[in-house]
């Protein structure tokens, strides 16, 4: 989600033949009145890395106690500290841009009285960590970081931070997943502030219990015969996204593939057999949401395969000469399905799971 960025200062401060608007040059050992919470920091520095600059900003309440501290130290690699909770300095997780100019925006937000620290480095996420006596060596963190900011400062011994800006808090998205059955296990809002910027707790993750996401391009061992595969899908008709699923024998050998198109109407594909796309001989459940279940039999050595939607049946097919427009069809879908993958050009499929073996093929 892209926001626009509204900058509070208006301020053009000129530096080396350059203007830049909305930035103030840093004046070190200056208290200022900065409402952290509410408004991101940016910070401008040029500094190389391994030149051992250093960037300390200090923060306080609105009466002047102490509040939280954050260094960043040029050296090679980077590394920070956060002031009355690393035990030391620290490499980044994340490494950061290699441009020599770089804006830091620290973004500081409480969740559930939980304080949290992200770190972005020209719009890449570099630090997200929760200040708690988990992640923090020092038990006094709760003393200072507990503390509204309303007042910072930049130390006198910085010698990397060059401009600073206050920038727009940002809009709080609420996040919700794609399907009515899934659960979040994350954060159930972000705060989308400059650019591609956003900031959260706990990443946002969906999972729905039971299912697998989806992972294109990977084999994956599966006994179709013996279990039913279902696809949850949640793709618009006319969206044009499709599904793609291979099937393979044990030793990788192609096998039958099957093809969904989210088309207006739907259609579907069967490859090795099928002439052309075509529409479904029943119409589909209306619902967006769709689990699809693709069963695979074969009765007296003639394969079937039985697609549901929605527990309702829409295709019940005899793979043989008679219906297959194809006469290589024989080849492939009389091997023994063990392995299938989800193609990469596959944009429907998001999740799957084996399905209840049952035999809904009507004998052949």
């Amino acid at each position: 989600m892209v926001t626009t960025t509204i900058i509070t200062s208006q301020s053009i401060t000129k530096s080396k033949d350059h203007y830049y608007t909305g930035w103030t040059a840093v004046q070190r050992g200056v208290v200022i009145n900065y409402d952290l919470e509410n408004s991101p920091l940016q910070i401008k520095t040029n500094s190389v890395e391994g030149s051992n600059e250093e960037t300390w900003v200090y923060f306080y309440s609105a009466q002047g106690d102490n509040g939280g501290r954050f260094y960043l130290y040029f050296t090679s690699p980077p590394q920070f500290f956060i002031g009355w909770c690393s035990a030391s300095r620290t490499n980044f997780p994340s490494t950061p841009p290699s441009g020599t100019d770089k804006v830091w925006t620290i973004t500081f937000k409480r969740i559930s009285d939980v304080p949290a620290l992200v770190l972005h480095c020209n719009d890449e996420e570099v630090l997200n960590v929760v200040i708690s006596d988990a992640t923090c060596g020092q038990s006094i963190w709760k003393t200072y970081w507990s503390r509204d900011v309303e007042k910072m400062q930049f130390d006198s011994r910085d010698k990397a931070s060059d401009y600073y800006r206050p920038v727009d808090p940002g809009t709080v998205v609420e996040v919700t997943c794609s399907y009515s059955d899934a659960v979040n296990e994350g954060s159930n809002a972000v705060t989308c502030t400059t650019g591609t910027i956003y900031t959260f707790l706990n990443g946002p993750s969906c999972s729905i219990p039971g299912w697998t996401a989806v992972q294109r391009g990977v084999m994956i061992n599966y006994d179709l015969e013996n279990s039913p595969l279902q696809i949850k899908t949640n793709s618009v008709e006319g969206s044009d996204e499709e599904t793609w699923v291979y099937f393979y024998s044990a030793q990788g050998d192609n096998g039958g593939r099957f093809y969904l198109y989210f088309t207006s109407p739907p259609q579907f594909y069967l490859d090795w057999c099928s002439a052309s796309r075509t529409n479904f001989p029943s119409i589909l459940p209306s619902e967006v949401e769709k689990v699809w279940t693709i069963t695979f039999k074969t009765i007296s050595d003639v394969p079937a395969l039985v697609l549901h939607c929605n527990e309702e049946e829409v295709l019940n097919v005899v793979i043989s000469d008679a219906t297959c427009g194809q006469n290589i069809w024989k080849t492939y879908w009389s091997r023994d399905v063990e392995k299938m993958q989800f193609d990469s050009r596959d944009k429907a499929s998001d999740y799957y799971r084996p399905g209840t073996t049952t035999d809904v093929v009507n004998d052949a």
